[in-house]
C-alpha cells in the first residue's frame, strides 16, 4: 500500500474537490479505512504475538478486501448525521484506496477486490514505493493534510443517534469482526501472501516464496530474513543483500533456508514516516476538541451548504 500521506494527496484532495465543505474528520478517515486491519496486525505483532500470526495475517487480509471495507463503512455512516453521504464517501474512498494500492509493485502482495467470492490478487505493479511520483503525491498529501486540519476543516458533520440505528450498526460491525473467521481456510488455500507455504514447514523445500518489505540482517555469520510471522530464515546467498528492508523472491532449499532469486531494497523511512505523520493528522482531527469542538449541537439532519443529502 502507498503511505498514508500519498493516499491523502490523491483521495483527500479528490474528496474535497467533489465535496468542497466535507468535514475534515471524515475527509481524512475515509482514505485510511482499508488499512485499519493492517494497522491492527502491526500492533498485535509488536505487542505479542498473542494469537497465531498466520491466522492474524489471513484475518487482516480478509478484512482489507473491498467487501469488508464496505461492511465497515455501514456502521460508521449510520452513526453520522449524514448516513447516505458518509457511506458514499467511505465506500468510494475504500475502492480508490485499493486501486491505488494495486499501482505499486508488491511481491507476494496485492489487492483482493472480489474477496470473499474470489481470492485472486490484483496488482498492476507499475512503480515501487520509492518512485518519484509516489514521493510527489506524499508531499502533496502532507501539505493538503495540514491545510485541511488547520485552515479549511469544512462543515462539521456530527453524530446523530436515531431509533434502531445503533442496533443495526452493531450488527454490521459484528459481521465485520466475526465473518472473516468463516473464510480463513478458504483464504489460506489460495496461498495469498504465501501463508500456506510458510505454515506448512514440512513441505517448504523446493517451493517458491515471496516477501513484501521484509527485514534482512546481514552480519559475520551470514544473512537472514524475517517473515511477517516473525520467523527468521537463513539466506543461502547472503552476498546479494545487506541489512535493511527488502522485497524478495526466492525458493526454499530446506525448511529454514532460502535462496534469493530477485531482491529490491526499500528506503524504509520513506514509507514509515509519512504513514505515521498521516495517522497523527487523523488523530488530531478526531481527538483534539479544539479543532472540531465536541460542544457544538448535533446536526439536525438538515443539509449543509455544498453537501448533498
Amino acid at each position: 500500500m502507498p503511505n498514508t500521506l500519498a493516499h491523502y494527496g490523491i483521495q483527500a484532495i479528490g474528496s474535497r474537490i467533489g465535496l468542497p465543505r466535507l468535514d475534515v474528520r471524515w475527509l481524512l478517515l475515509a482514505p485510511v479505512l482499508p488499512d485499519i486491519p493492517w494497522i491492527a496486525q502491526r500492533v498485535h505483532m509488536t505487542i505479542g504475538p498473542v494469537l497465531n500470526p498466520y491466522d492474524v495475517r489471513l484475518y487482516a487480509m480478509i478484512q482489507a478486501s473491498l467487501f469488508f471495507c464496505l461492511l465497515l463503512s455501514g456502521p460508521l455512516a449510520l452513526l453520522s448525521a449524514r448516513p447516505r453521504l458518509m457511506f458514499g464517501v467511505l465506500a468510494a474512498n475504500s475502492l480508490a484506496h485499493l486501486l491505488l494500492d494495486a499501482v505499486e509493485i508488491k511481491w507476494a502482495n496485492g489487492v483482493h477486490l472480489l474477496a470473499p467470492f474470489s481470492w485472486k490478487l490484483f496488482s498492476g505493479g507499475l512503480v515501487w514505493p520509492e518512485n518519484a511520483a509516489i514521493l510527489a503525491v506524499t508531499g502533496l498529501g502532507f501539505a493538503a493534510g495540514l491545510w485541511f486540519c488547520f485552515a479549511a476543516p469544512g462543515t462539521p458533520i456530527g453524530f446523530r443517534i436515531l431509533p434502531h440505528r445503533p442496533a443495526f450498526a452493531a450488527l454490521l460491525l459484528g459481521c465485520y469482526f466475526a465473518a472473516p473467521l468463516l473464510f480463513l481456510r478458504t483464504a489460506e488455500r489460495s496461498n495469498s501472501h504465501y501463508v500456506a507455504t510458510l505454515r506448512e514447514t514440512g513441505m517448504r523445500t523446493g517451493r517458491p516464496l515471496e516477501l513484501d518489505r521484509a527485514v534482512v540482517i546481514r552480519d559475520d555469520s551470514g544473512a537472514r530474513v524475517r517473515t511477517f510471522a516473525r520467523e527468521w530464515l537463513r539466506i543461502a546467498n547472503p552476498e546479494v543483500v545487506r541489512s535493511g528492508t527488502y522485497s524478495i523472491q526466492g525458493r526454499f532449499l530446506d525448511p529454514a533456508t532460502l535462496h534469493l532469486d530477485r531482491v529490491h531494497r526499500h528506503a524504509t523511512m520513506l514509507r514509515q514516516a509519512p504513514t505515521y505523520a498521516g495517522l497523527f493528522l487523523l488523530a488530531i482531527v478526531w481527538i483534539i476538541p479544539g479543532l472540531r469542538t465536541a460542544s457544538q449541537p448535533a446536526s439536525t439532519g438538515k443539509p449543509e451548504a455544498d453537501l448533498p443529502a
